[in-house]
């Protein structure tokens, strides 16, 4: 990514039509470099969340249970393909998601 940076920074092989154009190009560059760094921080951390859980669940004994807790998104209504300014923002029902988890042994 970081030579995509350098490409638009000091590219003598693209030409821009104004300085502007490149700052925005630049601007969308480093956006993009942002997310998709965030991105593979959520699959690391939903990779080590799911691991501990299946550690969790295997080391149960008879007589324990494991509660999860979770809180999911809000629930409205929506219109097919809304705008995102009408998704951020909306008046719905909280969903709080709880499972139990117990040993199949009795």
């Amino acid at each position: 990514m970081t030579s995509i940076l350098s490409e638009v920074r000091e590219s003598h092989h693209v030409q821009f039509y104004s300085t502007d154009e490149q700052e925005d190009l630049l601007h969308n560059a480093v956006q993009a470099q942002t997310s998709i760094l965030q991105w593979k921080a959520h699959i690391l951390r939903a990779a080590n969340q799911d691991h501990a859980k299946m550690d969790a669940v295997k080391s149960l004994q008879c007589d324990t249970i494991l509660v999860v807790m979770d809180w999911a998104m809000k629930f409205s209504e929506t219109k097919y393909r809304e705008k995102q300014s009408e998704w951020f923002g909306k008046h719905g029902m909280n969903w709080h998601i709880s499972y139990f988890l117990c040993s199949g042994a009795s």
